[in-house]
């Protein structure tokens, strides 16, 4: 073929082409929105109008993967009165750069930015591909405020990619919120009745307190009356003195919601034969909160566990019987009881039947069961009744140092004529012995005193007969020396 003709040729073939050129330059226009909308549509998280940028949660995210979640929060979950930091990943996977990109994060309650951060991080320029490790991270530190409601709390985004003139918003992001630990608490123990006694029956009643702010369910409650625990050298066990009465040592709550409380009641009986103490009596509990996290906790009770001593005041002796008499007076403090009391103080009060001439306190000290200790007081009897009751308090404590004061009135002192007291011999009559050795005695005073009556009478003149008779009468024998070694006439 001759030049002109391969010339002629191709210029037809230039020809051709040019006028198809711009419809091929239209089609790939097409194409590349086309390929860009399709992306936008299949991921949801594009921020520019090419669909170029991404915001990952994970970085070995393909490019197209779906997902609107952070890269991570720390910690997770946030808990209500600390921080919380949350960290975005921004990719390009378009084909084109960009440039001016600024995000700009919105905080709405329960969250706040710290103090001095900035809620604008300005990006600038993202190359074509610019993903994976070469992906910008985003990271801004939250307070979280210390009422915020347990749950998932959103955050929000929004981007520029022209210097912050023109502004998209993302959707919501989500941060956990929890607190550290869903804490159920024992807050009021109450035993009916208050002292608990050896073979009497009580109820132990607990108010549990969820003070979480989201709910728990399967809440099991039990009491630890047989307690198993390991040594070094053996599998030991102890058994508390109370027994389940009318229901078993555990009960259940199958839902508490956040901040409500639940009081459980426990019919119990103590032992006949338990001793006087304070017995630590473990409650186990076992729980689960909202996101299924089994919870045990064990509280520690302590169970008072007393008696009153039995205490009785006796008359043990006495050597006052009569009005008038002093002497002392001793009483024994009975101690009839099982259980020891402690610190015994006897105080005898006065009143109009007697004097005190001792101390009116008397410090017993401790007694043992089944045990007496003895207290004295000198006393002056007043009183002419039959029997002078004693006006007595009793103060004392028990091994728990639990003080009592009991008022006894019951305590008498016995008083007796004078032939009741001879009869009774309390007191010694005159013995035949002494009656015959006295008689000539008593006889000679008296016939000495007559004698001297009689002289006096007989020989003293008018004006001193009267005054010696006066003095004779006063002065019995006394006055008959006199008048026989003065006034008789020689």
């Amino acid at each position: 073929m001759s030049e002109v003709e391969n010339h002629k040729k191709s210029g037809a073939c230039c020809l051709q082409m040019k006028r198809f050129l711009p419809l091929t330059l239209c089609f790939l226009l097409l194409l590349t929105f086309a390929v860009a909308e399709t992306s936008t549509s299949t991921t949801g998280r594009s921020i520019s109008d090419a669909a170029s940028i991404k915001v990952r949660n994970a970085s070995d995210w393909g490019i197209y993967a779906e997902g609107a979640n952070m890269v991570n929060q720390v910690p997770d979950p946030a808990e209500p009165g600390s921080y919380v930091d949350v960290r975005f990943k921004v990719e390009n996977v378009g084909l084109e750069a960009l440039h001016d990109v600024v995000f700009e994060l919105l905080p709405r309650y329960p969250f706040s930015l710290s103090s001095g951060a900035s809620s604008q991080l300005k990006i600038g320029d993202i190359d074509v591909d610019q993903v994976g490790s070469d992906a910008y991270i985003l990271h801004w530190r939250l307070h979280v405020d210390k009422n915020a409601v347990e749950g998932n709390s959103p955050i929000y985004l929004r981007y520029s990619h022209d210097n912050g003139n023109v502004w998209s918003e993302l959707p919501a992001f989500s941060v956990r919120v929890q607190t550290r630990d869903a804490v159920v608490l024992v807050d009021d123990i109450v035993t009916t009745p208050d002292h608990l006694e050896p073979g009497k029956p009580f109820t132990l009643s607990l108010t549990l307190h969820n003070t979480a702010d989201s709910w728990i369910k399967d809440l099991s409650v039990k009491l630890d009356l047989y307690n198993q625990y390991v040594t070094s050298t053996a599998l030991l066990s102890s058994e508390f003195p109370f027994t389940p009465f009318g229901s078993t040592n555990e009960q259940q709550v199958k839902w508490l919601d956040g901040s409500q409380q639940k009081t459980l009641s426990f019919p119990l009986v103590v032992d006949h034969d338990t001793a006087a103490g304070i017995y630590k009596l473990p409650v186990n509990l076992i729980y689960y909160d909202s996101l299924g996290k089994q919870y045990n906790r064990t509280f520690i009770l302590g169970l008072p566990v007393n008696q009153k001593p039995s205490l009785w005041v006796t008359l043990d002796q006495s050597v006052v019987f009569q009005k008038g008499m002093k002497g002392k007076v001793t009483l024994r403090v009975n101690n009839i009881g099982d259980l020891e009391a402690k610190y015994i103080i006897l105080k005898l009060k006065q009143n109009e039947n007697y004097t005190i001439l001792s101390p009116s306190e008397v410090y017993v000290g401790n007694i043992e069961g089944d045990d007496y200790e003895t207290a004295d007081y000198t006393l002056y009897l007043n009183g002419n009744g039959k029997d002078i009751p004693l006006d007595l308090e009793l103060r004392y404590g028990d091994k728990l140092n639990t003080e009592y004061s009991d008022h006894i009135i019951g305590v008498k002192v016995p008083t007796y004529t004078s032939s009741e007291a001879r009869r009774y011999g309390l007191v010694q009559g005159l013995g035949v012995g002494t009656i015959l050795f006295l008689l000539p005695i008593v006889t000679l005073i008296v016939v000495f005193w007559l004698l001297m009556l009689a002289d006096c009478w007989k020989k003293q003149s008018k004006e001193k007969r009267w005054i010696w008779i006066v003095l004779l009468v006063l002065a019995n024998i006394l006055g008959a020396v006199l008048y026989y070694i003065i006034g008789r006439k020689k």
